[in-house]
């Protein structure tokens, strides 16, 4: 395997191209531990579509996702999906943002299933928030 390939579909250590195969894989449809392009896959990935452990892009999908899209475990962005999102509008497990739905919730127009916590700043009108389920309660054990 050479160390740098450079060409239509390149496989080498260091590959630039179209569709680069490689450790560091920078071009079109790019896939490799560092990988950079505009559909990137690998365990560090950067580009418009970004798929990986750590995600960076457009459309971010992976472990830690940052983006105008990004779903993850963690992310943050202007739409943010994940256990732990952060963002314009979250949705997850913990959400906070502006607009954020989830069993824990914060920010400025929150829906939480356990937990919903508004705030504001001066100039803006009174947070909304409200629980999903406000009469809910957890079963109770059966006595024996």
């Amino acid at each position: 395997m050479p160390v740098v390939a450079i060409g239509e579909a390149p496989r080498g250590w260091i590959s630039i191209g179209r569709e680069p195969v490689g450790v560091v894989a920078i071009g079109g449809y790019a896939v490799g531990v560092f990988a950079s392009g505009i559909v990137a896959i690998g365990v560090v990935a950067i580009g418009t579509i970004g798929i990986g452990v750590v995600s960076i892009g457009t459309l971010a999908l992976g472990l830690l996702s940052l983006g105008v899209v990004a779903m993850g475990f963690a992310s943050g962005g202007a739409v943010a999906l994940g256990r732990l999102a952060f963002g314009a509008c979250a949705v997850g497990w913990y959400a906070a943002g502006g607009v954020a739905a989830g069993a824990y919730a914060w920010g400025q127009w929150v829906w939480g299933f356990f937990r919903a916590e508004g705030w504001t700043f001066p100039p803006n009108p009174p947070p909304r928030e409200r629980l999903l389920f406000p009469n809910w309660r957890p079963p109770r054990p059966a006595s024996g």
